[in-house]
């Protein structure tokens, strides 16, 4: 029976003095061009073109492309080529449209093409409306009922952030602050939230996805959120509350998603984002042949929230 308990041991023993710690090498950096250009039907064509850096860089700051030809379509349609305005930012002068399939072919001075296509989405018309004081919200904060409308969600995924807007200082200028969205509402996505431990809500940072719907199930469909604003009313002429509903093609959404996943996984010296001792550095989705980056359409909503609908 001895001489059993002094196998376990010794293995025991052996086991753990084999942990080592051992620093891997990162992969080797290979610079790639970078093509950004996000469309929106209220804003100029504008696509930035530079150099990947890595990144370990000491100073991050990237290598404008210059001297590219960039060329666009609008529905097959091909437009006047863009424009360099300043170095590795081009664009035209007019402003891409709602239901429109773009496509951009940037070459560059050494021969090499960077292509994409996407769609500028046409957004859907939502309302939404607040309501009386809820003490089960943070400082009984109103709730706010949005109700959803069919649109293509097949093409479009929509994605919601709120701001508190208020005059502060002597010079009572607007200050505006991203406020969470707290809610328990089964049309969210989960994916960027976290459990509050104060009214058990699930509680979203700086966007919430709205999960895509048929829209055969969208009639009478509403979500219900509140945020976690400090200010109980939002009854005064200065303050108000401004709900911004993002409709995004595919690409956007990917790119967004992506975008909010590498932050929550970032490493940093205080352990990360989300202080998840398994977390990875992640990747930032692109669309971009021959390249990295971002070519994609979206549009937004804004609906200004006051008690009493003042």
């Amino acid at each position: 029976m001895r001489f059993s308990h002094f196998i376990w041991l010794f293995v025991l023993t052996g086991t753990f003095s084999c942990v080592k710690t051992i620093d891997l090498a990162p992969p080797a950096f290979v610079q790639e061009p970078v093509l950004s250009g996000l469309l929106h039907p209220d804003n100029l064509i504008r696509v930035q073109l530079s150099y990947s850096f890595p990144a370990n860089a000491v100073n991050p700051s990237p290598t404008r492309i210059q001297n590219a030809r960039v060329t666009m379509s609008e529905d097959g349609l091909l437009l006047t080529p863009l424009a360099e305005l300043k170095p590795g930012l081009y664009g035209l002068n007019q402003k891409p449209k709602a239901g429109k399939v773009y496509s951009i072919t940037a070459t560059l001075s050494n021969g090499v093409k960077l292509t994409a296509q996407d769609r500028v989405p046409v957004r859907p018309t939502l309302t939404a409306r607040l309501t009386g004081s809820n003490p089960d919200n943070s400082n009984s904060n109103p709730d706010i009922i949005l109700k959803l409308s069919p649109f293509e969600s097949a093409s479009a995924i929509q994605w919601l952030s709120m701001y508190m807007r208020e005059r502060t200082g002597r010079d009572q200028f607007f200050e505006t602050t991203t406020q969470g969205i707290q809610s328990n509402s089964l049309l969210l996505d989960e994916f960027n939230s976290s459990l509050s431990g104060k009214n058990f809500k699930r509680a979203y940072w700086p966007y919430a996805r709205i999960k895509p719907v048929p829209a055969e199930t969208l009639e009478n469909l509403t979500i219900t959120f509140n945020t976690g604003n400090s200010v109980a009313r939002v009854d005064k002429p200065d303050e108000f509350y401004q709900l911004t509903i993002w409709t995004g093609s595919p690409a956007f959404d990917q790119y967004l998603r992506s975008t909010l996943v590498a932050y929550q996984n970032q490493v940093s010296g205080d352990g990360g984002i989300s202080e998840n001792p398994f977390a990875q550095p992640s990747p930032i989705w692109s669309n971009i042949t021959n390249g990295k980056g971002i070519f994609a359409g979206y549009s937004t909503q804004v609906i200004v929230l006051k008690e009493g609908g003042k």
